[in-house]
């Protein structure tokens, strides 16, 4: 038969296996739901064990710091099928940096300090659990932020999700077909239908414009040739055009790397263009006209050919 101080180690561990699983905090009703009285949960406030941060809020403890703790509190506090939405979900999903207050999607009428509560119910497959926190999913994140950025933002959010995982092109293009009259609806269209795969930086996103204003024909971005992902190809000309940023290609491992990889596509039949921002930014119709100029001459070769 199990004692008192038996029963009592259980309910310790019990609950601290909880807090764990909410970044420190315990809600009131998961206290009563233990068989913990509230005349023990007051004794446990009196003594430190539990600190009363929220009417229903409590951390097991001590008190979290981390932003992603507060996050999971406000969550917490809005109530059951909430989940971390708008600017909140952005720094969950490492898009942007937290800010405060923290913004929850939630059918709830709860408004806890310092949590913005947006009502509405998320689909089921519109919300999801990231680093043990309810989220919405990152194709319904972009439609909820698309109203409040401007294109060149949500253009750069949509692209580093979508290169993570290409997949995700299907998931936005299900939640606008979900949502057709919901603001921005039209910018998040803009910012992810662009020929080929997304564009991995500013450099890229600004190569397509590049292009359509010297009337050069519009490149796939981000393309395996020949077993390489290229920056940019033309395929009916078999062009890749290697967009060389220093940041990224001025390091001694790097430069061998690009210079393997260009020596591999020459070989199997592929013309590579580095290009640089310098030269993009600084001579852009002396670019545009060597670049049409391999484009056409490797497009009437090919067109011998056939």
């Amino acid at each position: 038969m199990a004692t008192n101080g038996s029963r009592s180690r259980e309910l310790n561990a019990a609950l601290a296996q909880k807090a764990r699983e909410q970044y420190g905090w315990l809600l009131h009703e998961q206290l009563l739901a233990a068989d913990l009285g509230q005349d023990a949960i007051d004794h446990r406030v009196r003594t430190g064990v539990l600190f009363r941060v929220r009417p229903r809020l409590y951390a097991l403890g001590w008190i979290p710091v981390l932003p992603e703790a507060w996050a999971m509190a406000a969550v917490l506090a809005a109530g059951p099928a909430g989940a971390l939405g708008g600017a909140s979900a952005a720094a969950l999903w490492g898009l942007q940096r937290w800010t405060r207050p923290f913004h929850v999607i939630a059918p709830s009428q709860r408004r806890p300090n310092g949590v913005v509560i947006h009502r509405q119910r998320l689909h089921a497959d519109e919300r999801t659990v990231h680093r043990g926190i309810p989220v919405v999913k990152q194709a319904r994140l972009l439609l909820d932020l698309a109203p409040t950025l401007d294109q060149q933002t949500l253009t750069r959010m949509a692209n580093q999700i979508l290169v993570e995982d290409i997949r995700q092109r299907e998931a936005i293009l299900l939640v606008l077909e979900r949502h057709p009259r919901a603001p921005g609806c039209g910018r998040l269209r803009e910012a992810i239908i662009v020929h080929g795969a997304p564009s991995r930086s500013v450099f890229e996103q600004r190569f397509v414009p590049f292009c359509r204003h010297h009337r050069l024909p519009v490149p796939a971005l981000n393309q395996r040739v020949a077993g390489y992902l290229v920056d940019a190809v033309f395929p009916e000309a078999r062009v890749a055009v290697e967009l060389d940023g220093r940041a990224f290609h001025d390091t001694p491992m790097q430069f061998e790397r690009d210079r393997e990889k260009y020596c591999a596509l020459t070989a199997k039949g592929v013309a590579v263009y580095p290009l640089t921002w310098s030269r993009l930014v600084r001579q852009p119709a002396l670019e545009a006209e060597r670049l049409r100029a391999v484009i056409s001459g490797r497009a009437r070769l090919f067109s011998t050919r056939t």
